[in-house]
């Protein structure tokens, strides 16, 4: 049984790579689990690409300068909109908040409004030696789906 483990899909998954660029997606969305993956995530050696989804607006409106914190231990971090998981938005919580703290830290951030759009912007600044990583409880993981369908394209 252990041979044939593959592990708990959403933690570490191994979604394969772009161009020589690892894709890995972890569920991670507490500060305290986005800190340990991206700690983790330094021990490869690779440049750190974190794409972050945060999850549920009361979650954000709680945590949300030690998410910035926790992301900008990533070399770059790409940033979408709040999985709501079916919450209401809470006026004045958005991701551009958590976008200015991180880009304080000196973390190159970008915000995307859409998946395809990261997407883009990852596939056009890749390099072999990094390292892809999307962070969420919501559905970012199609990122990882979509640089894995972009790869068998090209």
């Amino acid at each position: 049984a252990l041979r044939q483990f593959k592990g708990v899909n959403r933690r570490w998954q191994h979604w394969g790579a772009i161009k020589g660029a690892l894709i890995i997606d972890d569920y991670a969305h507490h500060p305290t689990e986005i800190r340990a993956t991206l700690k983790t995530a330094r021990l490869t050696g690779r440049r750190i690409r974190a794409v972050v989804q945060p999850h549920r607006w009361v979650r954000t409106a709680l945590h949300w300068p030690a998410i910035a914190d926790a992301a900008s231990l990533a070399d770059e971090v790409f940033l979408v909109d709040i999985y709501g998981a079916g919450e209401l938005p809470i006026p004045g919580i958005t991701p551009q908040i958590i976008r200015n703290r991180v880009s304080s830290t000196g973390t190159p951030i970008e915000y995307h409004s859409s998946f395809e759009s990261v997407v883009s912007s990852i596939v056009n600044t890749l390099d072999p030696s990094d390292l892809i990583i999307t962070l969420g409880a919501g559905d970012v993981w199609k990122v990882a789906k979509l640089l894995v369908d972009q790869a068998r394209h090209d």
